[in-house]
């Protein structure tokens, strides 16, 4: 007794027997349907139909959605807002039946509420909803594929029914009257697949709100029909689809055995909690093509490629896409709907498909026919209603022939069960929909009452005055925050997918390997092709280059005047594609650092040395910008530090490589051989990073579709960050005018006095304390630094994990001036070797400043800006730095310690300087914009990081 079985099963449902996940998914129903309704309600298919039947409109009773002061008799108001909803093929769809199952029951329901004499609660509609929308499914899943395939508009077949069962809840019929208005809705089948592409296709969930809803009201009055009008020898199941009524009456069945829980999966699960919303205005199934091609169109931009060097664009697709969505030529927006190529086409070329891409000059514009006639498709046995396979050809030279092929995995499209539109894109939907219609403002106003409509009596008068408001008790309250919490993934990046943590570390881990080992070593390799040269002048520079006077220091000297010069370089990254920008910086550091081997003179060496300092400011500054691309704010600071860690672990080994190289003799120098062997592994280096260097989360080869959809998500898990690419020189400007910028720029140019004169001369140093040859100084000079490396790791992680910077730059800077305080005063080689192990822990200060800048603002165009502020006054530093141990000063240099020492209190006084400059900011913030921290990439809840 199928019918009789639904019937009661609808009737005896309540508000509180339903599962938080099955009240939100009714809103957002809910919510999607209004925003597609008030979308469609100018649409040429709905205005023909209110020109067409005015004449027989009765008691203005029920809104027209999106129609300013008109309202019409319930039964109209259910057809019109039925076309509206499902005009432009922008609505819900439950997956496995291709149902769209909110249309018929929310346009019946709604305009039926408006008629009463009386308050609908919000409770009472959600109720209501959710009854009709489960019936329906269910229904149709009990005809499923036979009742589709022979040519039955599912969505108004079942929608009838679904809508009769809703609007008997409010109502309230008992079990045997809904019965009844079950069977009268049954026998009002309407809607045949042949009118897809037509306005036809509309005005079949528009008829099913009407049918159902007459159904319902005749029923209330007595009005019979056959109690068992689904499952009978002769009823609609047996004569609508090829399936045995059994298995109508399985699903059905199978209503008792829902779950009250949120968590339930397999039979427990509500069918409405298996709605998904369009994010294309089209048929579904195109929708894994659309995605691939929006994917298209980003990159193409990215690589600087025309649409127009399209060769051809090959889908692998399910086969249902061609059954349904095969039309090659479509001849307007209508049957565009209905053509994957015109979908796959304006992917491409717009990067987006909303109902603005479907209009009729769009379709026949002739950009859009030349790229659609390129388009050509496959139906794959293997492949998923969600999932898509690409293959596009790309001419990148028409004198060469010189291609390029792109492929494109989509394991399923947005809007798919496993990667649903958030509330976030659901909310950016509903107002590009209603806009152009309401406004912007009354837009906005429609979104915030439709999201919270369950706490409105929301029925009563025009959708313009959705503002009254109703007390709820305190229990419906708790299972609406419930239904909001539970359902909600335990990340979630507005705009983006839900993922899980574990997801999420695993594409952190997968980052990681990818990107730390090869950013670690191209730095390390950096700072020993500038560092070096102390190194070198203890090999033997010394005995054949005439560094007489003060030429040495001016040889440390030059390279920082050209690194402080070149520092506005750091905005490259942002400009130019990183994985060009690095591999060109990698291969011509190595290159000039190889071509100091072959100088004869001062003079050679100093061109090279000033090349090398601008070359390398393409790099290091730089990098920190380029982590924010893929890491979010409290993740950069372990990345940072392993980064710069590279400078403290290149010093070490660079000491040893030098102690092994000095211990050859041959007829070319020791300091010779060590350029070389130094510059060459860099140019090698260059090629590597040319093609392993991803330019984003986007274009990160080493990533699965889904992996790149998280990381996406992660790396604008930030306030202010939307984007990665383009420079915006109006953010550039307000890091420029951030008094905030300027501290770290101070702190910075402390450390550097220390971080540019350290390694220059520490071999010198050791060597000169009279205890060592200069062989065994080069290889002393290595333990300091592996220590100072280790403990950049240790504060990097812990610095992570509690989330402060400022603490660790100035505790660091603390102990590097006790350090320096030991080099001054002390004769002692034991106690002023120690010292030395103190003193290079002034690199843990500079691998939190650093990561302290790029937490400071809130975008990444600001961050290239104020990293670019840090690196030009901080790189003053080096200047002071490389002449501060002149060879007057020997043995002990404590003119050189004493200043190192208070370049360190520097650091100290503008690191709490600027704590607490931060800390007032966050308080201020706090009072203007509230304490509650969000991610959705709003300014207004960003908060410095002290």
């Amino acid at each position: 007794m199928a019918t009789l079985s639904a019937a009661h099963w609808a009737t005896n449902l309540t508000f509180s027997s339903l599962p938080p996940s099955a009240i939100q998914a009714a809103i957002r129903s809910f919510y999607n349907w209004v925003g597609c309704t008030v979308g469609g309600s100018n649409h040429p298919a709905t205005t023909i139909a209110h020109r067409s039947l005015c004449r027989f409109f009765g008691a203005p009773t029920s809104a027209l959605l999106g129609t300013r002061g008109s309202a019409v008799d319930a039964q109209h108001a259910a057809l019109l807002n039925g076309i509206a909803s499902h005009v432009h093929d922008y609505d819900d769809t439950h997956l496995e039946t291709i149902i769209h199952p909110t249309g018929p029951v929310a346009s019946a329901l709604l305009s039926f509420a408006q008629s009463l004499d009386r308050e609908v609660s919000g409770e009472e509609f959600i109720t209501a909803l959710a009854a009709g929308i489960e019936v329906e499914c269910r229904v149709g899943l009990g005809v499923w594929p036979s009742h589709y395939d022979v040519g039955w508009h599912i969505t108004s077949t079942t929608g009838s029914i679904g809508a009769a069962v809703a609007v008997s809840r409010l109502l309230g019929l008992e079990s045997h009257q809904m019965a009844h208005a079950i069977g009268i809705a049954a026998t009002q089948v309407t809607g045949l697949r042949e009118m897809f592409g037509s306005h036809t296709k509309s005005f079949h969930p528009g008829r099913a709100a009407q049918n159902g809803l007459l159904a319902a009201v005749l029923a209330s009055e007595g009005y019979t029909s056959s109690l068992q009008a689904l499952e009978a020898k002769r009823g609609w199941a047996k004569v609508v689809g090829e399936e045995t009524p059994d298995k109508l009456t399985s699903q059905i069945a199978s209503l008792s055995s829902l779950s009250l829980s949120s968590s339930s999966s397999g039979e427990g699960k509500w069918e409405l909690e298996k709605n998904a919303f369009k994010p294309f205005p089209c048929g579904i199934v195109i929708h894994p093509v659309i995605d691939g091609c929006v994917w298209l169109h980003g990159e193409l931009q990215r690589r600087g490629i025309a649409p127009e060097q399209i060769q051809s664009i090959h889908v692998g697709v399910h086969p249902l896409v061609l059954e349904l969505t095969g039309k090659t030529a479509p001849r307007d927006g209508l049957e565009a709907k209905f053509s994957v190529y015109h979908g796959g086409a304006v992917g491409v070329l717009y990067g987006k498909a909303t109902p603005a891409q479907y209009d009729d000059g769009v379709v026949t514009d002739a950009r859009t026919i030349a790229l659609r006639d390129k388009i050509s498709a496959t139906a794959l046995a293997d492949i998923r209603a969600d999932e898509c396979r690409m293959t596009v050809k790309v001419a990148l030279n028409s004198t060469t022939k010189e291609e390029l092929t792109i492929h494109r995995h989509v394991e399923h499209a947005v809007g798919s069960l496993d990667s649903p539109m958030s509330d976030a894109q659901l909310t950016a939907k509903f107002i590009d929909q209603c806009v152009g219609v309401l406004g912007a403002a009354q837009s906005q106003v429609a979104s915030d009452w439709c999201w919270g409509f369950i706490l409105k009596p929301p029925f009563q008068g025009e959708t313009n005055t959705m503002s009254s408001e109703k007390e709820m008790s305190e229990e419906i309250q708790q299972k609406v925050d419930v239904a909001h919490n539970e359902t909600a993934s335990p990340l979630v990046k507005d705009g983006g997918p839900s993922f899980t943590d574990e997801e999420a570390k695993a594409v952190y881990r997968k980052l990681d390997w990818n990107l730390m080992p090869l950013i670690f070593i191209l730095y390390s390799l950096s700072v020993l092709d500038r560092a070096n040269l102390g190194n070198a002048k203890v090999a033997g520079m010394a005995d054949e280059i005439d560094l007489s006077g003060r030429r040495y220091d001016w040889l440390a000297t030059v390279f920082y005047i050209a690194y402080i010069l070149s520092q506005w370089l750091t905005i490259g990254w942002k400009a130019f594609p990183p994985h060009i920008w690095v591999a060109s910086a990698v291969f011509l550091w190595g290159l000039v650092s190889t071509l100091q081997a072959t100088c004869t003179n001062w003079a050679g060496l100093m061109v090279c040395r000033a090349f090398l300092g601008t070359i390398e400011a393409m790099f290091g500054p730089g990098v920190p910008l380029y982590l924010s691309y893929f890491y979010p704010r409290e993740k950069l600071g372990v990345r940072t530090g392993i980064f710069l860690s590279g400078a403290a672990l290149a010093n070490a080994y660079g000491g040893a490589l030098a102690y092994g190289i000095s211990q050859a003799h041959g007829s070319i120098g020791s300091w010779r051989i060590l350029f070389i062997v130094e510059g060459v592994p860099s140019c090698l280096l260059g090629i590597v990073a040319w093609f392993f260097i991803p330019d984003s989360p986007q274009t990160a080869r080493f990533l699965n579709d889904r992996e790149r959809e998280i990381a996406i998500a992660l790396s604008l898990k930030q306030p202010g960050d939307r984007e990665t690419s383009g420079l915006q020189i109006k953010q550039v400007l307000g890091a420029l005018l951030d008094y905030k910028s300027y501290p770290p720029a101070l702190m910075y140019f402390g450390c550097n006095v220390c971080f540019a004169s350290l390694p220059l001369f520490v071999p010198t140093i050791i060597s000169e304390m009279g205890a060592f040859t200069s062989i065994q100084s080069n290889g002393l000079s290595a333990p300091p630094y592996l220590l100072c490396w280790i403990c950049i790791i240790v504060c990097a992680v812990i610095s992570d994990r509690i989330n402060l910077r400022g603490p660790f730059v100035v505790g660091a800077a603390l102990v590097a001036a006790i350090g320096y305080i030991l080099l001054a005063t002390q004769n002692t080689v034991a106690v002023r070797y120690f010292g030395m192990f103190l003193a290079t822990q002034i690199f843990v200060s500079v691998a939190m400043i650093l990561t302290w800048v790029g937490n400071t603002h809130a975008t990444d165009s600001a961050r290239a800006g104020g990293l670019a502020i840090l690196a030009t006054g901080g790189q003053c530093g080096p200047v002071l730095g490389t002449n501060i141990f002149p060879h007057s000063d020997a043995p002990y240099y404590r003119k050189g310690m004493w200043i190192s020492c208070g370049a360190c209190l520097i650091v100290v006084v503008m690191g709490t300087v600027q704590m607490y400059l931060l800390w007032s900011a966050n308080r201020r913030r706090d009072r203007e914009f509230g304490t509650e921290r969000d991610e959705d990439g709003n300014v207004r809840s960003f908060r410095y990081t002290v």
